[in-house]
């Protein structure tokens, strides 16, 4: 069991005697717990082969050409049940974790709350409304972290955004986001709406253009004279004067740091963000989780990593902050 806590950056700074005192002793009790909940976990499992297994001997026995169906679909039931055990059995392991670690993380950070269902639906409706994410009708919100830095409010939240088809005989459904959904309150209001896009290229860039009609325009199209960000960004703008006044050198700087972090150029995930009014929105797209935890089933109570995972996420928002004031 984990007792110390390395120290990587600046914003870690002095964590190293709060990991120390007071998350290590409360995590030594939950890996005491953990060890109970996976016993128990093993036993579902062994019950559930062992029923599965008396079923396909039975089957094979006494049900004749049927038989090898039948013990077939038990296979695969049995297999269901088992997985979907582990899974809820972890996920509630995993969110006792989070609810030992987020307070003392957030109050080390100052000013910082976090819930794991602080947020719902409608904090997805601006992102779709300004076409940051696709359109879904299956969406699931969950740890929201609200704050502030420098005097600037910010939320963020983890999105799973799902669309669910229906069709005449059967259903389909695709993932249209999976990622952190983030609003910051900008120190002054955008007079104009600015878009900020992937660049997938003047000719597809005209084709999805079309799509989104009457926001993202080629005689919107702003030049940001950064080719770094330019080979990765479009911005869009009806007043170009503005955009340039919004997307500083500095602010291009951060959002190609973010970029970087979630894959860079060339990813299939693309990061989008927008200023609206006295909000600046910002969809960073990744199948990594906001929150990680430790499996019931294998590894030990070690949350450093995901300590040290929220702390860059923590980085990278005070670093946009920074750059809307200026710095």
């Amino acid at each position: 069991m984990r007792t110390t806590f390395t120290e990587r950056t600046a914003i870690e700074r002095g964590f190293a005697g709060v990991f120390r005192d007071r998350l290590a002793p409360q995590l030594a009790e939950l890996r005491q717990a953990r060890e109970s909940r996976a016993a128990t976990t093993k036993l579902l499992l062994a019950l559930i082969a062992g029923a599965v297994g008396a079923v396909i001997v039975l089957s094979l026995m006494l049900l004749g050409e049927y038989g090898p169906m039948i013990a077939t679909t038990a296979v695969v039931l049995g297999f269901g049940f088992g997985w979907e055990i582990v899974r809820r059995r972890s996920r509630a392991f995993g969110q006792e974790i989070i609810e030992i670690a987020m307070p003392e993380i957030c109050r080390f950070l100052g000013d910082m709350r976090y819930s794991r269902n602080g947020a719902d639906e409608s904090f997805v409706k601006p992102f779709e409304t300004l076409r940051l994410v696709g359109s879904s009708n299956r969406k699931s919100v969950e740890h929201h972290v609200a704050g502030s830095h420098r005097g600037t409010r910010f939320e963020l939240v983890q999105a799973t955004l799902v669309q669910r088809r229906r069709g005449s005989k059967n259903s389909t459904s695709s993932t249209v986001f999976d990622g952190l959904l983030i609003r910051i309150g900008v120190p002054r209001a955008a007079p104009n709406t600015i878009l900020i896009a992937k660049d997938h290229g003047r000719f597809v860039n005209a084709f999805m253009e079309r799509l989104f009609i009457g926001r993202r325009r080629t005689a919107h199209r702003v030049e940001m004279r950064d080719t770094e960000f330019e080979r990765r960004f479009a911005v869009y703008c009806a007043n170009h004067d503005v955009a340039r006044a919004f997307v500083t050198p500095g602010f291009m700087q951060a959002l190609i740091a973010i970029d970087n972090e979630i894959g860079g150029a060339g990813r299939r995930r693309a990061l989008a963000a927008a200023f609206e009014g006295d909000t600046f929105f910002l969809a960073v797209g990744r199948r990594k989780r906001f929150l990680g935890t430790s499996s019931l089933l294998k590894g030990d109570v070690d949350i450093e990593a995901d300590i040290h995972a929220i702390f860059a996420d923590m980085t990278l928002l005070h670093a946009i902050i920074d750059r809307l004031h200026g710095r």
